[in-house]
């Protein structure tokens, strides 16, 4: 399946530290953000995900708002954990907003870059 059919979701409002960190990252070891919060998402979830590959885009510095496009089973297992999630939001939108955040938060906080 090419990466051009996988699901879209636009993340907004990534704190500033998150950016920092993931730009940080991604100077270190040259691989795209979006790559970064992949590995993220599928580490989050317990997931064996390969890398996408392919040539790498940068995303503009500083944006707190990132199109991503996530792996059909990344795709699948943020809806399944958002339907279950109790969150203040009120959607399951909200809730998957929620999850990468925290996933990229534990990511980052936890010393896993």
């Amino acid at each position: 399946m090419s990466v051009r059919t996988w699901p879209t979701y636009l993340l907004r409002d990534i704190p500033d530290e998150t950016r920092a960190a993931l730009e940080a990252d991604a100077e270190a070891t040259g691989l795209p953000m979006i790559e970064l919060i992949r590995e993220a998402l599928c580490e989050h979830f317990g997931l064996d995900c390969d890398p996408v590959g392919g040539r790498p885009q940068k995303g503009k510095k500083g944006t707190g708002t990132m199109l991503l496009r996530l792996q059909p089973e990344v795709w699948a297992a943020l809806k399944a954990e958002a339907g279950v999630s109790d969150t203040a939001y009120g959607s399951p939108r909200g809730a998957m907003d929620k999850i990468i955040h925290s996933a990229l938060a534990n990511h980052y906080n936890g010393g896993h870059s």
